[in-house]
């Protein structure tokens, strides 16, 4: 089975007021998932950085934590240095500014020379996700949530296309969520890739 990754045009935006709701600890985060799924930077005996260990040990959601135990950011990345969603928390531990859209990454798998799965991740840390939607080549498709485990505070959802002579894949999304009660936000990004020798 083959991989394609997709990297998706990335939108910014600052949050309201309306928005904050009670702060995130490094409590939170390890109760989000078990400890064996990170990999932990400590000083002082406190934890300052949780890392997803991820698919690959690059893809994968960071958070930074103020001394006191309270978040500072988080950011997913595609590799070791390029993220393409983050989060930043002022010294309350209380969201300030979010880069990006929380469908943070795209996975692409060929099952079969006609065959693709698209996976969608969705960064969903204290956020209600009221939808989401995907087209491929402007074909709507329905997406299903599917258990994955590889990520922490990630939702994860599929759909299956034919991919029999399919040379340009084109995929569009919307996801539509809440941010501890406050405006419903609606986004969308697209993303392209060249399915190169089928």
């Amino acid at each position: 089975m083959r991989n394609l990754y997709v990297l998706s045009f990335v939108v910014f935006f600052s949050c309201n007021a309306e928005d904050k709701c009670k702060p995130v600890t490094v409590k939170d985060i390890y109760g989000s998932a078990p400890a064996l799924y990170f990999s932990v930077t400590l000083k002082a005996g406190e934890t300052t950085q949780l890392r997803d260990k991820g698919i690959d040990g690059e893809k994968a959601g960071q958070y930074e934590f103020y001394d006191d135990g309270k978040i500072k950011s988080y950011k997913f990345f595609t590799s070791r240095e390029a993220y393409t969603y983050a989060e930043y928390y002022n010294l309350n531990g209380i969201l300030d500014s979010i880069e990006g859209t929380p469908a943070v990454y795209t996975n692409v798998e060929e099952i079969s020379s006609d065959s693709l799965k698209l996976n969608f991740y969705i960064f969903n840390l204290r956020k209600d996700i009221k939808g989401f939607r995907a087209k491929v080549n402007n074909t709507p498709f329905d997406t299903y949530k599917v258990s994955d485990s590889s990520f922490s505070n990630l939702l994860k959802y599929s759909c299956i296309m034919n991919a029999k002579d399919v040379k340009e894949i084109k995929i569009w999304k919307e996801i539509s969520y809440q941010i501890c009660g406050g405006k419903v936000r609606q986004e969308q990004d697209s993303s392209y890739i060249n399915r190169i020798n089928h």
